[in-house]
């Protein structure tokens, strides 16, 4: 009986050595992937600032589709009534121009007079639930920083209003200057685009429920003749 006692010992401690060792090579290889995926889109995200009657509004995020000047951002955002839209590239402030608005979605198209080393592609797949996702934003204006999380539900249909919105939905904790930014894949591709939070009905904003468009909806939106 001892002997069979001991080996049960070696056995429980041998798998919880495996045990450790899976655990932590799970976080190195998440932390590699948000790594890589910083480094692959760093250069084509921007940070937004809007002004109101000359006076700061606040924050966005914006992201370079070619390399010619022209990116996307949320409706919202460009809609805010005498406004001006200032994109930081290369620590210099540059006004943007709006070029189209969506109809149907939380869209638009700007244009800054610059030209981008990069810009981001757009996933050919649908995503799915559970899917790893990342975006890198600009948090109330403290510059860009990057957020992981998974998708909650690629097909999210939403009555806010009584308008009805088929999103996607993330668990992403994402606050004021997040709009506008990309959704990625593990790939670094865009599968969507970050568009609002969710609020309770005391109207308090409700932490890990995230929303945006899909890449097929910004797609179908650069491809119209708006």
């Amino acid at each position: 009986m001892r002997k069979i006692s001991i080996l049960n010992l070696l056995l429980l401690f041998i798998n919880g050595v495996l045990l450790i060792f899976l655990c932590i090579t799970v976080i190195l290889q998440t932390r590699n992937t948000s790594n890589k995926i910083w480094n692959k889109a760093k250069n084509s995200v921007f940070e937004l600032t809007i002004y109101k009657d000359e006076n700061l509004y606040g924050y966005a995020t914006g992201f370079a589709i070619d390399n010619y000047g022209h990116m996307i951002t949320n409706k919202h955002v460009v809609q805010v009534a005498n406004c001006k839209l200032y994109v930081s590239i290369a620590g210099k402030s540059i006004e943007a121009k709006v070029e189209k608005v969506s109809e149907n979605y939380d869209v638009a198209l700007l244009f800054v007079d610059a030209s981008f080393d990069n810009h981001l592609s757009f996933a050919d797949i649908q995503s799915s639930v559970g899917e790893e996702i990342y975006t890198i934003g600009n948090p109330n204006g403290i510059g860009l920083c990057i957020q992981e999380g998974i998708i909650s539900a690629p097909k999210k249909e939403l009555i806010i209003d009584g308008e009805s919105y088929l999103v996607i939905q993330t668990n992403l904790v994402i606050n004021e200057g997040y709009s506008g930014g990309p959704i990625l894949n593990k790939s670094g591709k865009v599968i969507g685009i970050i568009s609002f939070k969710l609020r309770a009905s005391d109207n308090i904003l409700m932490e890990g429920m995230s929303f945006g468009y899909s890449s097929k909806e910004i797609l179908d939106f650069l491809n119209s003749d708006m």
